[in-house]
C-alpha cells in the first residue's frame, strides 16, 4: 500500500480548515463579510457623508467590507434599528442623540458632522420680536422636540419668560415642506429653518429673521452627530475605527473642495438648488463640516430643565467616546 505523506495530509487539512482558499489569502482580507450600516438624508447637513458615500471611502480602504446607507426618517425609527441590531452607525442632531438616551439606548457620541446656520423666519413683516407672534401663528419645526424645538424653547424662556410660551403655535413639518408654505404663505407665519432653507428664505424681501441660533442657545452646536453603542463599536472597533478615518477626510473635503461639495448637493433635496447658490451658502460664517462635537453640554442642560431628559445628569466621558472631541 502506498504510504500518503504527512505533509500532503497537513496542506489538506488546512485548505478544508479556511474553506479551501489559502490561508494567505484569507489573512489579506480580514473585513470580507462585514457589514456597515449608517442612516443617511439627502440633506446639507450630511454632506460628508453623502461625500463619503459617492467615493466609496471606506471600501476604498478595506475591500472586502460593505457598506450600506440607510435613508431613516425619523429620529424614533434610528433609535429603533440601533436598538434591534439592524443599524450599526445612527447619524442625527444632538437631541436624537439625546432623546436615545432617554429612551434607554446606552448610544454614544462617536464624532461631530456638521453645524448648519439656524434662525426663525417670518413672513409678518410687522413682526420684530417673539412678543409679536400670537395666536393665529404658526410655527414650524421639523420634529416636535427636536433640536430646532428646543431653540425656539430656549428663545422663548429668554425673551417671553416661559419656555413653553409658544408651543402652542407650534406645528411639525419638514424643512422642505415649511419652505414652500412660508414662501406662499400657505397656513406658516413661522419656521425655524436651518441651511440652506435659513439664506433662501432671508433672500426673500418678504421674509425676515427674528432669531439667531447661535446667539440664542450662547454658541454654536453640531446640528449633525454620529452616536452607537458601546456594544457596538467594541464589536465592529476595527471597520468604525475606518469609517472615522474616512470622515475626517471627507470632511476636509466638504471645506476645501467646495466645487465638488456643490455639484454633489446642488437639487438633491428637491428645494430646486443649484451649484451657484450652494457655492454661496457654503461660503458664509456658521456652515462647519467639522469632527468636533460642541454645544452638546449647554442642550443637554435645557433639555433637562425642560423635563424632557430625566435620567441622571450625565458627563462628557457618559456622553462620548474617549476618541470623540468636544464639549
Amino acid at each position: 500500500m502506498k504510504t500518503v505523506s504527512p505533509s500532503l495530509v497537513l496542506l489538506v487539512l488546512c485548505l478544508l480548515a479556511v474553506g479551501c482558499q489559502p490561508a494567505r489569502l484569507v489573512q489579506r482580507e480580514p473585513y470580507r463579510g462585514q457589514v456597515l450600516r449608517i442612516n443617511l438624508q439627502r440633506e446639507l447637513g450630511y454632506a460628508p457623508l453623502l461625500l463619503m458615500q459617492r467615493q466609496r471611502r471606506v471600501e476604498q480602504r478595506v475591500p472586502g467590507a460593505v457598506v450600506e446607507w440607510k435613508s431613516i426618517q425619523t429620529s424614533e425609527a434610528v433609535a429603533e434599528a440601533l436598538s434591534t441590531g439592524t443599524l450599526d452607525i445612527g447619524v442625527g442632531s444632538i437631541a436624537s442623540f439625546l432623546l436615545a438616551r432617554e429612551r434607554g439606548l446606552p448610544v454614544r457620541i462617536l464624532a461631530g458632522i456638521s453645524e448648519l446656520p439656524l434662525g426663525l423666519t417670518t413672513n409678518r413683516l410687522d413682526a420684530r420680536t417673539l412678543h409679536d407672534l400670537g395666536p393665529r401663528d404658526r410655527i414650524a419645526v421639523p420634529m416636535l422636540g427636536g433640536q430646532e424645538h428646543t431653540v425656539l424653547r430656549m428663545a422663548a424662556l429668554r425673551e417671553l419668560g416661559d419656555w413653553r410660551a409658544l408651543d402652542p403655535l407650534v406645528v411639525q413639518r419638514a424643512h422642505l415642506d415649511a419652505f414652500g408654505a412660508l414662501m406662499n404663505r400657505r397656513a406658516l407665519t413661522a419656521h425655524v429653518a436651518v441651511s440652506p432653507y435659513l439664506e433662501r428664505e432671508l433672500e426673500s424681501p418678504d421674509v425676515r429673521r427674528l432669531l439667531d441660533g447661535v446667539a440664542v442657545m450662547g454658541g454654536p452646536a453640531m446640528s449633525v452627530v454620529a452616536f452607537t453603542t458601546p456594544t457596538v463599536r467594541a464589536r465592529q472597533s476595527a471597520l468604525i475605527g475606518v469609517f472615522l478615518d474616512a470622515l475626517r477626510e471627507s470632511s476636509e473635503s466638504a471645506v476645501g473642495d467646495v466645487v465638488q461639495a456643490t455639484d454633489l448637493l446642488a437639487d438633491l433635496d428637491g428645494a430646486g438648488l443649484t451649484t451657484a447658490d450652494l457655492r454661496r451658502y457654503l461660503d458664509r460664517p456658521g456652515l462647519t463640516f467639522s469632527m468636533e462635537v460642541r454645544g452638546l453640554s449647554r442642550l443637554a442642560t435645557f433639555m433637562r430643565y425642560t423635563g424632557q431628559l430625566t435620567s441622571v445628569q450625565a458627563t462628557w466621558d457618559d456622553l462620548a467616546f474617549a476618541d470623540a472631541t468636544g464639549s
